[in-house]
Parts: C-alpha cells; structure tokens; sequence
C-alpha cells in the first residue's frame, strides 16, 4: 500500500508496532526507491526500520523500474530480439535519458542539502552540487541512471523495433534481489 511521507518511516514504525502486537504472524515491508540517497540517509532507513522490527527494502539502484533495465531478462521476454540489440538499445535509451538523469540526481542533492542546511549545515553549492552530479553520471551512466525515465525511452525502442507492445513487467530467472531473498527468508523464518 502507498503512503504520503515515503522518507519518513514514523508512520510505517507504528504501524509495524501494532502488527508485532495484535499480528505477530504478518510482516510488514517498506519499500523505498533509493532515489540517489546518500549512503548516510540508505543506512538510516535501513537501520531505523530494522530495530522498529520492520522489513526494509531499499532499491539497488535509483528506482524499482532499475531492475527491468536488464538486457537478459528483456530478451528472455522478447526472444525476437537479439540479446546484442537489446542492449543497444538499452545503451541508446541510457544515452537519450541523460538529461532527464542528471536533473534528477541533482534535485536529490540540492534536496539534501536543504535538509543538511535547516539543521545547521552549510548553505547549499549549487554549482558544487551540478558538477558532482554530472561527475557520478559520468563515472557510472548504468548505475545512475533514472529507471523510470529509460524504461519509459526503451519501450518505445522496443515497440518500434518489434513492431508491438514488448514484455517487460513479468518475471524471469533474470530478475533476482539478494535484499528481497533475504527478506522472503526472514518472512518465512
């Protein structure tokens, strides 16, 4: 179920809480994009979720559509297409993106910089903010780029190239989460 407030995990305590009392047999999990959080405010989450006795699931990547940006698992889906040119076409998707990418991990920073700001921290570099954004993307485009974004442009790469509407949003043994097994095990224990 969505609920307002995603970076606050109060709401999803309490609620956690009242199961752990009056359902000690249900689970709760939260799930959060990462949405380029630093590894400072990751930890946090995790950590604050995981001593309240609720299940944290922290993307891998910036956003749950990351995980579909992945050339096996879209060819085992739409074996019509090479697995080579899927990942063209995943690289061209990137590449178009990338705009869309920085700006969103330099609103993320700026956002955080904020928040460092209205508790004590430092006034916001907005240039130092921009060029370390574009540093990151140019370091590692697959790992930060915005899911939502390229799987919206790859779809459309898709569809032109295969003339209809491609599979991705089923599951294949391409699809794997070490986070998500771990809290599948932690369910069933």
């Amino acid at each position: 179920m969505s609920y307002a407030g995603c970076s606050k995990v109060d709401s999803a305590l309490v609620l956690g809480g009242f199961l752990q009392e009056k359902a000690p047999h249900v689970h709760l999990v939260v799930h959060r994009d990462a949405d380029y959080c630093s590894q400072a405010a990751s930890v946090t989450f995790v950590e604050r979720l995981d001593r309240g006795g609720v299940a944290p699931f922290l993307t891998e990547r910036n956003d749950v559509e990351s995980y579909f940006l992945n050339a096996e698992h879209l060819h085992a889906l739409n074996p019509s297409v090479s697995l080579d040119r899927v990942r063209e076409l995943l690289l061209q998707a990137t590449v178009e993106t990338a705009a869309k990418s920085l700006a969103a991990i330099v609103n993320q920073r700026t956002t955080e910089a904020f928040q460092r700001r209205r508790e004590g921290g430092p006034q916001p570099d907005h240039g130092e903010i921009a060029v370390r954004a574009q540093e990151e993307y140019a370091a590692d485009p697959e790992g930060m780029r915005r899911g939502k974004e390229v799987l919206g442009r790859l779809r459309a790469l898709l569809q032109t190239e295969m003339g209809t509407n491609p599979r991705i949003f089923f599951p294949s043994e391409h699809l794997r989460s070490v986070s998500l097994r771990a809290i599948a095990e932690r369910v069933r224990a």
